[in-house]
């Protein structure tokens, strides 16, 4: 077949003219990205081939640290953490719309710890664990969180809600069974306080996310409030928090002289 001519009175139709210019346009663009694409991959793909040749400054880090680059900060985390930090999340159930979405909430949980605890973020001191608490059966679930780097721990509830001293007028005790999702499985929670190996437990819903390092904190829970370092620890505490109300409620309106 061979070419097709348009009619003239195409070629002198304004909106032939208009489309024509318009395709134009775009084979220009989609031709210009397509070299900026083929630019880009040249560039970089020689980068991860021949790797930047360490220099004296990097080699005398420790062998635990690779290379950063020029605009990344210089970790100053000690080689060893302060102490291992437990973060727990509580899986009681596996339905079919959680089974669907548990690996990747899950993955971005666990993903937001590590990039908050050591060694992985620079100015952390606390290395972290991942644990599942678990009731009963709930494959498929465990596949995932154990994927998503949880490792899982079985419980049984730790009280029974029989045991449950009510005063007069409370109906904790009949009504917990159907509190919220999961009623009185929810005392499993609990269970945290007997991880005695770690210094200290966070137990986290599933749907969290941690946005920065909760060192602060950790360094007032964890060194002795007697100390120079406790007592350092609360006073950089009150620099993260204060202003608040709460200061004031606390320690009044004189409340940081105090404390220094």
């Amino acid at each position: 077949m061979g070419p097709v001519a348009y009619p003239s009175r195409h070629r002198n139709n304004p909106q032939w003219k208009v489309a024509t210019i318009r395709k134009f346009i775009f084979a220009i663009l989609f031709t210009a990205i397509s070299l900026r694409s083929n630019n880009l991959q040249l560039h970089i793909i020689p980068s991860f081939a021949n790797p930047p040749t360490p220099t004296s400054s990097s080699l005398s880090h420790s062998s635990s640290h690779a290379s950063l680059p020029n605009n990344t900060p210089t970790p100053t985390t000690p080689s060893d953490p302060i102490t291992t930090v437990a973060y727990i999340i509580s899986i009681f159930q596996c339905s079919p719309k959680m089974s669907q979405h548990l690996f990747d909430t899950a993955t971005i949980l666990q993903r937001s710890i590590k990039l908050n605890s050591h060694p992985k973020h620079p100015h952390s001191r606390y290395a972290f664990k991942l644990i599942a608490f678990t009731i009963g059966d709930i494959q498929p679930c465990d596949t995932f969180l154990k994927l998503a780097g949880f490792e899982l721990s079985p419980q049984v509830p730790p009280i029974n809600k029989l045991w449950i001293e009510m005063p007069e007028g409370s109906n904790l005790r009949s009504a917990i069974g159907d509190d919220g999702c999961c009623g009185d499985y929810e005392l499993v929670k609990l269970n945290s306080y007997l991880l005695e190996e770690y210094a200290m437990v966070v137990h986290l819903d599933l749907d969290t996310l941690i946005l920065r390092p909760m060192d602060e904190l950790f360094n007032v829970m964890y060194f002795d409030p007697n100390g120079e370092e406790g007592r350092e620890a609360r006073r950089k505490l009150v620099d993260v928090v204060a202003p608040t109300y709460l200061n004031k409620r606390v320690y009044g309106a004189e409340g940081r002289k105090q404390m220094e």
